[in-house]
């Protein structure tokens, strides 16, 4: 599930609370506001605790002195080793193993919405899409059924950058719906547009 407004509310208290000064734009209630309303859409790719878990490595780090912007939340996110494809991996072979060939997920049309007699690789949207493309990328549901051990070093990997990669076009096909979503809103009034 994507960042909220009160999530982002949240790692604002947090950061607070451990001293962290505001910018001058977030020095107002009006710049605040906007921050809290901007954030979740920035953000749109992260959870709650995948928020929660950056914020506190920012203010572990030695830059903790001032507010984080999105963009420097985000670049901690490889550093933390908040890339789950690995442990996505994890979770294939598992389902590999107590699935079967004979019953291949479907895909999920629905954020938590699983189909009739069907089961699906997640019940996050972009996540089932993700690993649905690194299932493809390592031949498909039933070659992964029939893969060696021999295999496995390789198709972690098909299946890492796939996965990676799915993920990526996600973000930006959730950035390029939320400009257009923006662009309606009252970001027109502001450019004096309308």
């Amino acid at each position: 599930m994507s960042v909220t407004r009160q999530d982002v509310a949240a790692a604002f208290a947090l950061l607070d609370a451990t001293g962290c000064k505001r910018s001058k734009a977030m020095a107002t209630d009006d710049g605040l506001a906007m921050a809290l309303a901007t954030w979740p859409i920035v953000l749109s790719d992260l959870d709650r605790e995948s928020l929660l878990a950056l914020t506190i490595a920012y203010v572990r780090s030695a830059s903790s002195a001032w507010f984080p912007t999105p963009g420097e939340l985000l670049a901690l996110r490889s550093e933390e080793g908040l890339d789950d494809a690995l442990e996505q991996w994890g979770r294939v072979l598992r389902l590999l193993a107590t699935k079967g060939r004979a019953r291949p997920p479907v895909p999920l049309v629905e954020a938590g919405a699983v189909p009739p007699g069907g089961w699906c690789l997640s019940m996050e949207l972009e996540q089932d899409r993700a690993m649905r493309a690194g299932v493809a990328a390592v031949g498909g549901w039933r070659l992964a059924c029939l893969m060696q051990d021999r295999d496995l070093p390789t198709n972690r990997a098909a299946f890492r950058d796939a996965y990676r990669g799915a993920l990526r076009r996600g973000v930006r096909r959730a950035e390029v719906d939320e400009i257009g979503r923006i662009t309606e809103g009252p970001a027109r009034l502001l450019l004096g547009i309308g």
